[in-house]
């Protein structure tokens, strides 16, 4: 095999095993697109003719990525279901032939393993994993609107407790090493080394050890559960007991959780219930139709583009990193949630003004928070040696959160946060920039005010870089049109919460009215035509978002993933600038007629 004609992977030998290391270039991370695909599958085709190997393992040369799995960008080209569906069987019929290899092929994994690349590692004889926290398992395709389409919906089931494969493949969760061989996902785990490189050397070198003694057949693999676990097993997936409880309670979970707007749950479970009660050819196949039905779904092409916002979200979008080690509030109910979110993060927080029952409701939230996290001690102890701040500690955080600016006295302080509200007065200081933001979905929304410099809101984004995951908008978008929109449909006897509810709206939009200063009153009485709500409250929040990117190019991305993860616009419709795409500008006519929306506005779109 030429080496150098590849761009993603290469092979070399130790004696006589085949050692593929992948390593995609200008990429942190491995993702399985078209063109490392062919690459493997003729490395995989030149090791079956080659007769000198007699074993093969599958490396990544990234310490913290084996796989990613799937290349979305690869799936965004996809133009039709057929297409799709033949995707997923190629996948299919390439990791198939690793399967039925006659040369034992060890997957060696260290870091992440995500969608195909957990189907490539099922598809390998044995998999070894580095016992560290930073290698995880999932299938997250259902948070894309997809399913595993290279054969995961059949091996997993197969392999671990049933329960563990429904877990895994409906929810998207991952698992640690330790859990991963617990189930019986891996079949040995690898201690840690002192440093990446010694580590991944460890991984390899005991990967080409095991492929020879499994060659050699003074190993032998052994996949069978305990005695307890089989016959566990075989009770849960006999047809009786699988579709009258299994499967009767995960489609109920399911409708509970999703209120039917999402369809890969549902096509998961037809799926994997397939691969157990039918012949595998026909299960295989049903995976690879439910792969394409999905892939053209709204729904998956609205995930796709939140799974993208998010992305860009995370970055580092607003100037250098600042050095933040500590920071300061002054105590208001609403920075609750974000106090104990800088305690999880690691960041040394003062905190003032907070007397004796504030303290001791924001210990019981902060104990449910933090129950389990393995603390140092107890988290009363530890959140008590910040509850008093001196004027002369403040000048040492770099960003104050408070409610009103003008308590914070004039330190050289590089940011002062107060909480974004309705009718918010302007502020001239430089420092000072409002906040809302959510810590279940992992939002901050900066809003500068005329006076607010840019170093001010890098170090805020700057302090939100150093929570896991969140995601940091600048934006002074404040979705008035819409807050006045309920307002008024509320005033006239619609059931606003409830509609918006059914329709997919995350939160309930009445309540989220009045938290941003909006006075409502709900009339008694229900007029006719009130399922029109939902949809001209999602076409209010597009209009907003519209006339601010009018103003704003580049803030598309901005408005779609602030319009879900803050203002709950459906998650389904992929915010509610995707949402004009998918569901239809032309059906929307009425709506915008009704608010006045400026057609010009959409040919800058």
């Amino acid at each position: 095999m030429e080496g150098a004609a590849n761009q993603f992977i290469a092979v070399s030998y130790d004696q006589e095993v085949a050692v593929i290391r992948v390593n995609s270039p200008n990429s942190p991370v491995n993702a399985l697109g078209s063109v490392l695909s062919a690459e493997l599958k003729k490395a995989f085709d030149d090791i079956e003719k080659n007769n000198a190997v007699k074993s093969v393992v599958v490396i990544s040369e990234k310490p913290r990525c084996f796989f990613a799995g799937a290349d979305i960008n690869m799936l965004a080209k996809v133009t039709s279901a057929e297409e799709a569906t033949n995707l997923s069987r190629e996948a299919q019929q390439n990791f198939e032939r690793i399967e039925r290899s006659r040369k034992p092929v060890v997957a060696a994994i260290m870091g992440t393993c995500m969608g195909g690349g957990v189907e490539l590692a099922l598809a390998c004889h044995y998999r070894l994993a580095v016992d560290t926290s930073g290698t995880v398992f999932a299938f997250p395709e259902v948070k894309i609107g997809l399913l595993p389409g290279a054969g995961g919906t059949q091996r997993l089931p197969k392999l671990v407790p049933i329960e563990n494969a429904l877990d895994m493949i409906l929810t998207g969760r991952s698992v640690n090493a330790q859990k991963a061989a617990e189930i019986g996902l891996t079949d040995q785990l690898i201690p840690e080394k002192e440093s990446e490189a010694e580590t991944l050397k460890s991984l390899e070198e005991t990967a080409i050890t095991v492929s020879k003694e499994l060659a050699a057949g003074t190993l032998r693999v052994n996949h069978q559960k305990s005695l307890f676990g089989a016959v566990k097993n075989y009770l849960l997936t006999t047809r009786f007991i699988f579709d009258r409880w299994i499967m009767q309670t995960a489609e109920e979970s399911t409708k509970r959780l999703t209120k039917g707007h999402f369809p890969a749950p549902f096509e998961i479970l037809k799926v994997i219930r397939s691969g157990i009660m039918e012949d595998s050819i026909v299960a295989y196949e049903k995976e690879a139709e439910g792969f394409g039905k999905l892939c053209q779904s709204y729904q998956s092409k609205a995930l796709i583009n939140l799974f993208h916002a998010r992305n860009v979200c995370k970055r580092n979008r607003y100037g250098k990193k600042a050095k933040i080690q500590e920071i300061a509030f002054i105590f208001d109910e609403c920075w609750v949630d974000l106090i104990i979110a800088s305690f999880e993060a690691g960041i040394k927080v003062h905190m003032a003004k907070i007397d004796e029952t504030r303290f001791e409701k924001l210990v019981k939230e902060a104990e449910k928070r933090l129950a389990r996290r393995r603390l140092s001690k107890p988290v009363k102890e530890l959140l008590a040696r910040h509850f008093a701040l001196k004027e002369a500690e403040m000048t040492q955080c770099s960003i104050v959160f408070c409610r009103d600016w003008k308590e914070v006295p004039e330190f050289p302080i590089s940011a002062v946060v107060v909480p974004r509200s309705k009718d918010q007065s302007d502020s001239e200081n430089e420092n000072v920039l409002a906040l809302r933001y959510n810590t279940k979905t992992k939002i901050a929304q900066i809003v500068p005010f005329s006076g607010t410099k840019d170093a001010a809101v890098a170090t805020v984004a700057d302090f939100f870089g150093m929570m896991k995951e969140f995601m940091v908008v600048k934006a002074q978008f404040d979705c008035q049109g819409f807050y006045e929109e309920v307002a008024k449909l509320a005033s006239q006897g619609n059931p606003v919460s409830a509609l918006c509810e059914e329709f997919g709206f995350l939160s309930d939009v009445v309540e989220d009215a009045r938290r941003e200063g909006y006075n409502i009153e709900e009339a008694k009485k229900q007029l006719e035509g009130a399922e029109d709500v939902p949809v001209r409250l999602a076409a209010a929040m597009a209009k907003d978002a519209l006339e601010y990117c009018s103003r704003n190019e580049k803030a598309q991305v901005d408005m779609d993933i602030l319009g879900v993860a803050y203002f709950g616009f459906p998650a389904h419709w992929g915010g509610p600038l995707k949402f004009l795409d998918l569901y239809g500008r032309d059906k929307l006519a009425a709506a915008f007629e009704h608010l006045q929306i400026n057609p010009e506005l959409f040919s800058k779109m």
